[in-house]
């Protein structure tokens, strides 16, 4: 082809679709360029190596480019997969709370996990999800110390106070409306920040000593820039006075306590509520993250204190101690999930390595049903061929007659397809294994 290319006059390879200078090599690169712009990605790269041709000295600016265009069809090829998983999941969180109205908590926590576990372990719809479900059933409908420092500047009551991380300074909030960062070794105050229109009833540092949240009666929180004064972020989503805020370790996550009974966790990139966390009875007057940040502690009105489990991995772990079952055939029918295990090319292996012996069998009679009552051979022996690895799974983690009489009646259809289309010796195989025992 190489040769061919060369053959040809460079004016006609360029199909330049405009009038371009510089000699025909260079019309060739200019229009290659117009044509990768407009996402031509076949033409551009016949360009690139026509221009190759023309120009030996441009080999190596060409192939480099070439190298680009294929990256960029690569990331719109990986952009196109990561938004039909989202969607998928999505999907599955949408179906997870329709399960969870309708009063299947297995059925909706089950979704949710598949989705995690098998399509998007990112998706915050499927983390809310996860959350809904596992709390469910909890939703009801030291001596004085002398005084070293005296800090006055508010005109009226003082709610709250926070050390930053360095020890250094102070943070108050008070009934003025506004909260007031000091100086402790001076005494003196700072900043004033002012943007809440009634009282500041809590404060918490960020991390590294930068950010101050705020949690007001006015309903929202908000997050300062300490060295501006000026609020980055308002947090608006409660319906009562926001009583307790504090700061994920990593800094980039927010809980906020509130009279309306619940909690919540913001993504503060975003500005948006994560997930809402209810099951209190009375006003949440304090939230705390655990260290690792995997947890969130909540103290109420109503006497109690909680903790909630927040990183998807965790809540799964939880689930499993409570040996929850797995959804049957029907159900997995019933919220299509035949594709749930093509969403990553290891989610096969994450369904087997779970060892959960009934919810592999099931998965298995999906897809050996799937296949049933068709002879085409390159639809169905893709899943036959997973329900024979999901079966074996099966029972080599626990021997049961009927996870092997479904395995055996399987491996009868799968034969008879490979007899249908006159292939003897592949229907004699597939019959062998079921007379071979657990593999």
């Amino acid at each position: 082809m190489k040769y061919l290319l060369f053959l040809l006059p460079c004016s006609l390879l360029a199909q330049t679709p405009e009038p371009c200078t510089g000699g025909d090599c260079y019309c060739i690169y200019e229009s290659a360029m117009q044509v990768w712009k407009a996402k031509q990605y076949e033409m551009a790269i016949y360009k690139l190596n026509a221009w190759k041709t023309c120009a030996p000295d441009s080999v190596k600016t060409a192939d480099s480019l070439v190298i680009e265009v294929f990256r960029e069809i690569e990331k719109l090829k990986t952009d196109a997969e990561q938004a039909t998983r989202t969607a998928y999941a999505n999907d599955l969180a949408y179906k997870s709370e329709i399960a969870l109205k309708d009063g299947d908590r297995n059925a909706a926590f089950r979704l949710a996990d598949f989705a995690h576990r098998y399509v998007d372990s990112t998706n915050t719809n499927v983390l809310r999800a996860l959350v809904e479900a596992l709390y469910y059933n909890d939703n009801p409908k030291h001596s004085p110390l002398p005084r070293v420092t005296n800090l006055e500047g508010h005109t009226y009551s003082v709610y709250s106070v926070a050390f930053s991380p360095d020890g250094k300074r102070l943070a108050t909030g008070s009934d003025d409306k506004s909260a007031k960062i000091w100086d402790l070794d001076s005494g003196k105050a700072l900043t004033t920040l002012e943007g809440h229109t009634s009282a500041v009833w809590s404060v918490a540092f960020s991390p590294d000593g930068k950010r101050l949240a705020t949690g007001s009666l006015d309903k929202s929180a908000k997050i300062w820039d300490l060295d501006s004064g000026k609020a980055l972020t308002t947090l608006e989503g409660h319906t009562k006075s926001v009583q307790s805020v504090a700061f994920s370790p990593d800094g980039k996550r927010l809980a906020t306590g509130s009279a309306d009974n619940s909690a919540k966790i913001w993504d503060l990139d975003s500005g948006k509520a994560l997930t809402t966390l209810e099951g209190h009875t009375n006003s949440v007057t304090s939230v705390a993250f655990s260290p690792d940040g995997k947890r969130l502690a909540t103290g109420s009105a109503d006497n109690s204190a909680k903790i909630w489990i927040l990183q998807p991995d965790t809540l799964i772990q939880h689930w499993q101690r409570k040996k929850q079952v797995g959804l049957l055939l029907p159900q997995l029918q019933q919220y299509n999930l035949q594709t749930l295990l093509d969403q990553h090319s290891d989610n096969e292996a994450k369904l087997i390595a779970t060892k959960e012996v009934w919810q592999i069998t099931h998965f298995a009679d999906l897809y050996a049903n799937q296949a049933q009552g068709s002879n085409i051979l390159t639809r169905v022996e893709p899943l036959y061929a997973r329900a024979d690895r999901l079966y074996a799974a099966a029972l080599r983690l626990q021997e049961e007659a009927y996870i092997r009489q479904n395995y055996q009646a399987m491996l009868e259809n799968w034969a008879k397809v490979y007899r249908e289309n006159g292939m003897q010796e592949k229907a004699a195989e597939v019959e062998g294994k079921g007379k071979g025992g657990n593999r």
